[in-house]
């Protein structure tokens, strides 16, 4: 084991973690060292709560893809972590064949319940079955990304759930995978919630969810037993909001997301640096969960991180061991060999924290830089008004097909960023066209700017306007009463996701908008909670702080994406009101990704 610094895990990740080193890897014994088979999606679910030297503390020395042509190695044992698919089971089956065997014996992990059809698939197979050493379902279908946010990995639902007219055998199908994700994310928290729904969609989901999730119920110890009351899980749909998909969101990591996805590929960021000889160099640098820099600041408005950065190394150089012995070694001082050797041995330490700072200063500079170039501020300032519906004075705001012509008529942007341009265009058009609630000839008479396919255009802001712009019956967020949302004027948007779950918390949460499914809670079935205001939003704090919490979970659901905004607003919630809420959805959702769903959406 090394010295350097180990990540904390949330109880949410660290359930997945555990799933996967301890109750797998630890649990099959062999001589030697460890291969593990994965299919594409447990390769995700394992990726996003687990490094490679986890892995490797565990023993696991090859990690092959089912998919692919393997190398033979009979005399080990293998294991399988996959998903329960007829293709797995078949691929499985050929590993065994007797004339070609690969491996000595199989360990076999599913993702999730294994369906009796396809049990007695395997089982009919003796030559398989006298080789299995364990067979086993881990029921971790989802990935856990962040200590309260997870995602089933499913891309194509907005286009199959918000389709019309509805194909209810590709509905069901979608509807069902995504009900198996969730009973085990359920599972992992021990929790069997009680369940609201929002709209028809919600309810048929929810319905196919009970479903999944009473599978679970003969289980030992489920639902946990626990003294914070039972969690409400509150199932929403895209179009509960479809105005925070289109806004350009200025927190540090919505920006990373938005304006730098091109540059990150897989959760690396290629970073170019100088070192502490002053030369220059390149190398890919992970953002994740392991970074607590990033987790710390990732919330932070743009225009705060980088001061926050800046201060924070200048006080790390002035006050770190290492630094400080080098410096003064370098300006002539008396140094001691044994000090300067306590400073040698502190070097990686040292090195591997000014990277972080280093990656995280390059990565807010560039979103400057494109958040200038772009004319972003301005694009900002005309989407805030639009989505609020006032401007930054609470007033009516003026003139905005004049400001919206300006800005589609802009060509000052630089051409290496042209196609940036067109989606920012395309993103303010439909945003235009939700607020209206109509294309009207205006709206028409702009197309062409786009420089998109005028009936591209024209299918996009036809669907946004028939989505909608949200539920009715909930009340407008703490923040807009006060009227000081932020002090920050183009992030004056307060995402309905956080409205709702902010009345959700309260006790507040109409039943006639938002029903129970299945049941409801009884008398006095409700634990009274204190809601603990916030003075300021939590990007405007230097630290963040631990939160403890209280009071049952809140677990929120929305079908067709989940922005980085209500990640952030979820965040700001539990900060405020002592709560822990899990928020998940099929897909994590950027912008650009919505606008193309709504490209191809098929709505008549």
């Amino acid at each position: 084991m090394d010295n350097k610094q180990q990540p904390v895990f949330s109880e949410f990740r660290n359930n997945v973690r555990q799933r996967i080193l301890k109750d797998m890897l630890q649990s099959v014994r062999t001589k030697g060292w460890k291969l593990l088979i994965l299919d594409k999606r447990a390769s995700k679910i394992l990726s996003a709560a687990c490094r490679m030297f986890d892995l490797m503390e565990e023993g696991v020395s090859v990690v092959e893809d089912i998919e692919k042509r393997r190398q033979p190695f009979p005399q080990l044992d293998a294991i399988y972590f996959v998903t329960p698919t007829l293709e797995n089971i078949n691929r499985i089956k050929e590993d065994f064949d007797p004339s070609n065997l690969r491996y000595a014996h199989a360990h076999i992990f599913f993702t999730s319940q294994l369906p009796n059809d396809l049990f007695s698939n395997l089982s009919s197979a003796s030559h398989v079955v006298k080789k299995i050493k364990t067979l086993k379902e881990s029921n971790v279908e989802y990935l856990a990304v962040e200590d309260h946010v997870f995602h089933l990995d499913m891309p194509d639902t907005f286009r199959i759930a918000f389709k019309q007219p509805t194909v209810d055998r590709d509905l069901d199908a979608e509807l069902k995978a995504m009900a198996v994700g969730l009973a085990t994310v359920c599972l992992s928290l021990g929790e069997f919630p009680l369940i609201r729904s929002s709209s028809p969609l919600t309810a048929r989901f929810a319905a196919l969810f009970i479903a999944e999730l009473s599978k679970y119920q003969n289980l030992p110890d489920f639902p946990a037993k626990t003294e914070r009351g039972a969690a409400t899980l509150i199932v929403l749909d895209r179009t509960v909001d479809t105005v925070a998909p289109l806004l350009h969101e200025f927190t540090y990591q919505a920006m990373v997301e938005d304006l730098l996805h091109d540059r990150i590929k897989n959760g690396q960021y290629q970073l170019k640096y100088v070192d502490n000889t002053g030369k220059s160099k390149t190398k890919d640098v992970l953002i994740d969960e392991n970074d607590t820099l990033w987790t710390n600041i990732r919330h932070f408005h743009i225009s705060t991180t980088l001061e926050f950065l800046q201060k924070r190394i200048q006080e790390f150089q002035k006050t770190n061991k290492a630094a400080s012995l080098l410096q003064a070694n370098q300006a002539g001082e008396d140094v001691s060999i044994k000090q300067l050797g306590e400073a040698i041995r502190a070097m990686p330490t040292f090195q591997e924290t000014l990277t972080k700072y280093s990656l995280h200063q390059n990565l807010t500079k560039k979103c400057y830089s494109r958040f200038s170039k772009r004319n972003l501020k301005n694009y900002g300032l005309l989407e805030q008004d639009l989505a609020n519906g006032e401007d930054a004075e609470g007033n009516s705001p003026q003139n905005l097909l004049g400001r919206l012509t300006s800005l589609m008529n802009d060509t000052s942007v630089p051409s290496k960023y042209s196609e940036d341009q067109r989606v920012d265009k395309l993103r303010l058009l439909c945003l235009y066209a939700a607020s209206q609630g109509s294309v009207d000839s205006s709206v028409r008479a702009l197309i062409s700017q786009t420089g998109i396919n005028q009936a591209t255009v024209e299918k996009a802001l036809k669907n946004i306007v028939s989505l909608g712009t949200g539920v009715q019956g909930i009340k407008k967020s703490k923040e807009k009463q006060k009227g000081k949302s932020t002090t920050f004027i183009i992030s004056r948007y307060v995402p309905k996701v956080k409205e709702i779950v902010e009345e959700l918390l309260e006790d507040g949460l109409s039943t006639t908008a938002f029903p129970y499914v299945g049941d409801a809670p009884g008398e006095g079935g409700k634990k009274e909670v204190k809601s603990l205001k916030k003075a300021q939003p939590a990007w405007a704090k230097k630290e963040k702080q631990e939160t403890v919490l209280s009071g049952p979970r809140a677990i929120v659901f929305v079908i067709g994406g989940v922005t980085f905004s209500e990640i952030r607003a979820m965040g700001e919630l539990m900060e405020a009101q002592h709560r822990e809420i899990i928020i998940g959805s099929n897909i994590l959702l950027r912008p650009s990704d919505f606008v193309d769903n709504l490209k191809v959406l098929e709505r008549n």
